[in-house]
């Protein structure tokens, strides 16, 4: 198995085929069959390059195609339904699709959900070789592989398999060899948690909390707002979760040259108490010049936690502390303090930095309380028949954030095969105020006017709305509520029969009805050494 570090995407990568050398700069590298592969990442998206310097044949069509395979719940095995494998459509244009496992060597075809995934291939040079070969560039969610969360996903390992194929040469390789049978010796994406803050955005201190900058103006009386053209963009937004609480990279590597090696994180709830040690437990990624383990970090008798080393190579660098804030509320403050670790413990300065934090760990309420067809209560499960070509219906709502601090909702109705149309909505900025707080509606009636069903079909109302409350990396805090009729339009007998739901094109490099796909070869040589293959 072999692991490649993923860097930061300082700016979301468009993946056009172009092999943009500002935009892969600094990547990780890793050499594949035939190739290069270069990796960046954001809290989004990872960003994949194949640079297939060996493929000098420019194929028309169809002729090249790429398998990428994820092992999303990394247990090492393949699980059907969960895992995933990316392909191309075996027609033009280039389109990327996504496929679930259902076995070893077995999939479901590609899926017609939609997906913000994204594939395209080039044919030329490029700075691993002047002679024009293919290439190809991709976006890949990280939602789709397992990765719900970045900032809180416990192991920063995307464990793969990859299948490059060519016409012209003719070749077909797999890395390794027989992943699609057996997960057990993936290869692995070690993702990037954080990127590197320009000097002066980063608190003195504490540089940030995950993604976003200990410092004023992104963080004010405790509430985050960012510019929406940063990675993430959050507005007015409280605390919550598990949060990343890391050091500024400048600071800490000074006050490792003035010989700290021990810390102290004080805490507070309010702002008016004496601070007293922050104690958690949690675990990080270091590089040991083989594979990355893991280290568990905790408080020591004194209270204390080791300052790392910040020329070691962690997954997650610079971090002070994971604190899960569950249970707590409110406004809380944060500070740290540095010790050498000789008997005195005498102190090492640092620049004065408290860090005041709004905390909300409760989810919004959401409630669908009725139907109601000219005003009156439709019985869930029930069918009713509208009276004219322009009658529809409303509902009755509540949604509910107890500390005020509700993002959005939506009321979206669904129906068919993948059909669906927003009834109804509200958001933040329309309700925007000095104290940061909208808690929401209570018993309303929406649409203002009746929605009209487009069509005979059960439908499905779906209420969800989201907190407006980040661990520093996304919004956490969604929350939803259903509600299922059946609405029969005038003058139509019967419910249409459902559409079909099953996907039937497979990608490139499988076909209907194989008990298995032809194998690939894991040639002995990588990289540009590929060819001749032995």
């Amino acid at each position: 198995m072999a692991n490649v570090r993923s860097n930061w995407a300082a700016s979301p990568i468009n993946a056009n085929g172009l092999l943009s050398p500002t935009e892969w700069a600094g990547a990780g590298k890793m050499v594949i069959p035939a190739g290069i592969m270069m990796v960046k990442n954001d809290n989004n998206f990872l960003y994949i390059a194949l640079d297939m310097v060996g493929d000098t044949g420019a194929d028309p069509g169809v002729g090249d195609y790429f398998w990428f395979s994820f092992d999303c719940n990394g247990n090492g095995a393949i699980t059907p339904g969960l895992d995933v494998n990316y392909g191309i459509y075996p027609t033009l244009p280039i389109r990327i699709g996504r496929q679930y496992y259902l076995g070893p060597g077995m999939w479901t075809g590609l899926l017609n959900t939609p997906s913000p995934a994204v594939a395209n291939t080039g044919f030329g040079p490029s700075l691993n070789s002047r002679t024009p070969h293919r290439i190809w560039e991709m976006r890949i969610p990280l939602a789709e592989i397992g990765i719900a969360d970045l900032g809180t996903h416990p192991d920063p390992a995307v464990h793969f398999g990859l299948r490059v194929a060519s016409s012209r040469p003719a070749f077909t390789f797999d890395f390794p060899s027989g992943f699609y049978t057996n997960f057990s010796n993936l290869h692995a994406i070690l993702l990037a948690k954080t990127p590197s803050l320009i000097p002066g955005v980063a608190g003195p201190v504490i540089g940030s909390v995950g993604l976003i900058p200990a410092t004023a103006p992104q963080i004010n009386g405790g509430y985050a707002t960012t510019d929406p053209s940063y990675y993430l963009y959050v507005d007015e937004a409280a605390f919550g979760g598990t949060l990343n609480i890391i050091g500024n990279q400048t600071t800490m590597q000074n006050l490792w040259a003035a010989g700290a090696r021990k810390y102290r994180i004080l805490h507070r709830a309010g702002s008016s108490a004496a601070f007293t040690p922050l104690l958690q437990s949690w675990k990080n990624y270091r590089w040991n010049g083989t594979v990355y383990a893991l280290e568990s970090i905790a408080w020591d008798s004194l209270q204390m936690y080791p300052l790392p080393d910040p020329s070691a190579d962690y997954s997650i660098d610079d971090l002070l502390m994971q604190w899960n804030t569950i249970g707590s509320i409110g406004i809380h403050e944060l500070r740290v303090e540095f010790y050498r670790d000789d008997t005195a413990h005498t102190v090492v300065p640092s620049v004065p930095q408290t860090l005041q934090l709004m905390i909300d760990n409760n989810l919004p309420f959401v409630d669908i309380i009725n139907v109601l067809h000219d005003t009156v209560p439709i019985a869930a499960c029930a069918m009713e028949t509208m009276t004219s070509a322009t009658d529809g219906v409303q509902l009755k709502i509540t949604v509910n954030d107890l500390e005020a601090h509700l993002k959005e909702f939506a009321l979206t109705a669904h129906w068919g095969n993948g059909a669906s149309a927003t009834v109804y909505s509200e958001s933040y900025p329309a309700h925007r105020n000095p104290l940061h707080q909208w808690n929401g509606v209570t018993a309303q009636v929406v649409p203002p006017s009746e929605w009209v069903p487009p069509v005979t079909c059960a439908y499905q109302f779906r209420l969800a709305a989201t907190a407006r409350v980040t661990n520093g990396y996304s919004y956490i805090g969604y929350v939803e509520d259903t509600y299922h009729v059946t609405l029969i339009k005038p003058s139509v007998i019967g419910i249409p029969r459902a559409a079909r739901l099953s996907e039937s094109v497979l990608p490139l490099g499988q076909l209907i009805g194989e008990t298995a796909p032809k194998p690939g070869i894991e040639p002995k040589k990588l990289g540009t050494d590929t060819f001749p293959v032995k």
